[in-house]
């Protein structure tokens, strides 16, 4: 199954497929790591998207802006399978959607949306089409 992952937030004609009532997310985001790869925050699959104020590897993504990763590859380590994501980030407004993870086979029903509110960290699961457990979610200190 393919997967995709937008960065900031969501190409617009999916905001409404996946019931996304909280915006796309209006601040830094930097060391953005996929399975210990550091990712190319901007580039020809970035839209709205500028450098971070601090010149370091990062992107200041705006209202609409996103980021998009094609074809995610899960990795295997100490029998945990799954996607290892690692990121840093700076929001500069309350609310925001800071990662979504969807199947390109069925957007509707498999996806992991990570967000901020009212200076907490939420996340929406819908694992149905993606066999994933209660451990697929792994919230680790960033080192």
């Amino acid at each position: 199954m393919r997967r995709r992952m937008y960065v900031g937030g969501v190409i617009s004609k999916h905001r409404s497929t996946f019931n996304l009532l909280v915006p796309g997310y209006d601040g830094c985001i930097r060391d953005f790591q996929v399975n210990d790869v550091m990712e190319e925050l901007e580039g020809e699959s970035a839209r709205d998207v500028i450098p971070c104020a601090r010149p370091t590897k990062g992107m200041y993504a705006h209202e609409g802006g996103f980021v998009v990763f094609d074809g995610l590859q899960k990795t295997v380590r100490n029998r945990y399978q799954g996607v290892d994501i690692s990121l840093s980030f700076r929001p500069i407004v309350n609310e925001g959607t800071v990662l979504a993870l969807v199947a390109n086979s069925n957007p509707e029903t498999a996806r992991l949306t990570i967000g901020t509110k009212q200076e907490k960290v939420r996340s929406l699961m819908n694992f149905e089409q993606l066999s994933c457990s209660s451990d697929c979610l792994r919230l680790l200190p960033h080192s």
